[in-house]
């Protein structure tokens, strides 16, 4: 087993079988939502409602800025995509909120990771399961640093 695999390696995990190509779009289409989600926040006037400071506001605007720019870029390093933005983003960037949010983010790349890993020791795609599991860790780093600035 890969050295860099195995710490993620969940024996008791049920995967199923996709291929690498498979995989790779459902993570483009996961950080495209998050990409349009942060983009649409950012530009919601008031999205913290009336009682919000300037600096609650622009520290949101900031925020949202980061993970939209991060986010789209992961995406892109994942592959091209002809994505659909979700009818109801609206709805949810305006409710987003972004402590909690970082915190499920970050809880989601860690079981991405244990998922990937044990999927590509299983099913023999080590190569790419090494080169997924990087990415996941970059998006997991890019997570923690933006939710030490709130």
């Amino acid at each position: 087993m890969s050295d860099s695999l195995q710490p993620w390696f969940d024996p008791g995990l049920t995967v199923a079988e996709h291929t690498p190509d498979e995989i790779a779009l459902a993570e483009r289409e996961r950080l495209l939502v998050w990409a349009v989600t942060a983009q649409a926040a950012s530009t919601m006037k008031r999205r913290l409602g009336p009682d919000a400071t300037r600096e609650e506001i622009a520290a949101d605007k900031k925020i949202s800025r980061k993970i939209a720019f991060f986010t789209l870029n992961l995406a892109h390093r994942w592959g091209e995509s002809a994505h659909e933005i979700p009818r109801d983003i609206n709805a949810i960037a305006a409710q987003v909120n972004w402590e909690w949010w970082l915190e499920d983010k970050i809880e989601t790349s860690n079981e991405r990771k244990k998922w990937i890993a044990t999927w590509a020791i299983r099913f023999g795609y080590k190569k790419e399961g090494r080169i997924f599991l990087s990415r996941l860790k970059e998006e997991e780093s890019e997570l923690l640093r933006i939710q030490s600035c709130l």
